[in-house]
């Protein structure tokens, strides 16, 4: 009996320096997958932070550079520098800049007259021009016929400001001035995120440029200065050799930059997000230690409870890592399927799962809010894959643009239908079709401008968008068309020549009309123009 009983404790001896091993190596690969999804967070975050800064900063520079643009382009602008009367932007544009300056943060419209005098702005409300002191980048925008979007400090604050060259019959006249403080485009930054967005600007421009008042009132939200830069919103320097590199790690803080760069490209400044780690990840280690303490109480108690909390123990560990690896494949669908799937046991493990699943939340929202900035940056590359003309999606971008200009913007719109092209395509084939199709509109492409907009409006319809165009030029234009198309002989693969005719419906937008009633009044010309005998104009 006394041998057995030895024989027994040597066994059960065995067995616990056996689950002990079995409990350090797998709190040693549950320690290990945490260290790593630790790293690969933060390797993500790096990432992905700075291709949002930068496609945000670009898509916002887009964005002014599109009002600018718009601004540039009406009638009344030019009508003002033709007269040499500034009262007429006053008149005309007030209300919109108002609507600028209440809903978008807009904090200034500046109307330069070549050279460089401050012919009208918004800023001050003011028509009276004035000399001002020499803009470098008034005078580069206009001396080089090119808009820009770019960092600038100018007498009342730093921003983003976009400029854009105003000419009228070829000639340049001046140029718009657009700009918004570099605190609203750090308020844009900020509200999406998760982390404080901070910015640095060089002392000797800010200092240089910036009124007295202005400095003195920029400098009472200053936080840290050294020997180059004033630093807002966050309380520590950084090297030129970090700034450059673009990202920083300082403990548990992780830093990533975008450099702020003038109309010439010199970098003035940088733009970054600070972000820590140490709440998340020192509450996963705790919860990680709680368990194996756990494990060891109840081990200390019973053998039996032991070898069951090892078990429960390495299911864990395989679920973390099952859901590790889900966040680190982007699999977020699957990982709040098994997330609510999962039968809650309020125990530490419930934690652990909660933490890795609104871990990937979050991040499932970033990258989203990441391809839906890219999504909307992408808009214009939105055409058709036959002719490479524009889709019918240009057509709701037009409408929304044509909102902004005011029920009085002067536009025509002319409707193109191929004469029997049914006949073509069961004649010669659908391949003949499309070539036909193309060479139609790479020829109405060589005769329109280029701020016309050429839209494959569906089978061999197209419409033909005119801004600032009145009817008796869109019928002129339509008939010249008309005529090219006419003339042209298309060349087949097998060597046969096709002629081909169009039909053309044109109409103008009368005051309160929409693109979309336009386009209508356009085909109904169409149809009259097919029902006279196609191969001709009718509006």
């Amino acid at each position: 009996m006394t041998k057995r009983k030895s024989a027994f404790k040597i066994n059960l001896s065995i067995v616990a320096v056996l689950i002990m091993l079995v409990f350090a190596v797998s709190g040693y690969f549950f320690i290990k997958a945490q260290i790593n999804f630790e790293l690969n967070l933060k390797e993500r975050f790096l990432k992905h932070k700075y291709k949002y800064l930068s496609q945000m900063v670009e898509i916002t520079k887009k964005w002014l550079l599109s009002e600018a643009l718009m601004i540039s382009k009406v009638p009344y602008v030019k009508k003002s520098y033709l007269e040499n009367n500034p009262e007429i932007i006053k008149k005309q544009f007030e209300p919109f800049w108002e609507k600028l300056h209440k809903d978008f943060d807009i904090e200034e419209i500046h109307f330069f007259k070549y050279p460089e005098v401050n012919w009208f702005s918004f800023a001050k409300m003011t028509s009276k021009p004035c000399s001002t002191k020499v803009r470098r980048d008034i005078l580069w925008i206009q001396s080089a016929f090119k808009p820009a979007a770019y960092f600038y400090v100018c007498n009342r604050f730093p921003g983003l400001r976009a400029s854009y060259p105003i000419s009228v019959n070829g000639k340049v006249v001046g140029a718009l001035s657009f700009g918004i403080n570099i605190e609203t485009l750090r308020k844009i930054l900020q509200e999406p995120i998760n982390g404080r967005v901070f910015y640095l600007i060089d002392k000797k421009v800010l200092k240089k440029n910036l009124e007295e008042k202005a400095y003195k009132k920029l400098l009472k939200i200053l936080t840290f200065s050294d020997n180059r830069y004033f630093y807002f919103h966050v309380k520590e320097g950084f090297s030129e050799n970090v700034l450059k590199l673009g990202s920083y790690r300082k403990g548990d803080f992780f830093y990533v930059f975008y450099p702020l760069k003038d109309e010439k490209g010199n970098v003035l400044g940088y733009i970054g997000i600070k972000k820590g780690f140490g709440a998340i990840f020192s509450h996963i280690k705790k919860t990680t230690l709680a368990v194996m303490f756990a494990f060891l109480t109840v081990f200390a108690i019973t053998f039996f409870v032991s070898l069951l909390n090892i078990y429960r123990l390495k299911q864990q560990r395989r679920e973390v890592l099952y859901l590790l690896r889900l966040l680190k494949n982007r699999q977020f669908d699957d990982l709040e399927t098994y997330y609510f799937s999962s039968k809650p046991i309020n125990d530490t493990n419930d934690e652990i799962r909660r933490n890795i699943y609104e871990i990937g939340v979050t991040l499932k929202s970033y990258i989203d809010l990441l391809y839906q900035r890219l999504e909307e940056a992408s808009e214009k590359a939105f055409i058709d894959a036959l002719t490479n003309a524009n889709n019918r999606y240009i057509l709701e971008k037009i409408d929304n643009m044509l909102e902004k200009m005011g029920k009085e913007a002067v536009f025509s719109v002319i409707m193109v239908d191929v004469d029997y092209f049914k006949k073509i395509n069961d004649v010669y084939g659908h391949e003949v079709g499309d070539l036909v199709l193309k060479s139609i509109v790479n020829k109405i492409r060589s005769l329109i401008r280029s701020s016309d907009i050429l839209v494959r409006y569906g089978g061999e319809e197209f419409v033909i968008y005119l801004p600032y165009t009145t009817l008796k030029d869109a019928i002129k234009l339509a008939e010249r068309i008309r005529k090219e198309i006419e003339k042209m002989v298309i060349d087949t693969e097998d060597e046969k020549k096709i002629k081909v005719t169009i039909s053309l419906g044109v109409a103008e937008r009368e005051p309160g009309e929409t693109l979309e009633q336009v386009i209508k009044k356009a085909d109904e010309a169409l149809y009259r123009a097919k029902k006279e005998g196609r191969n001709r104009v009718s509006d």
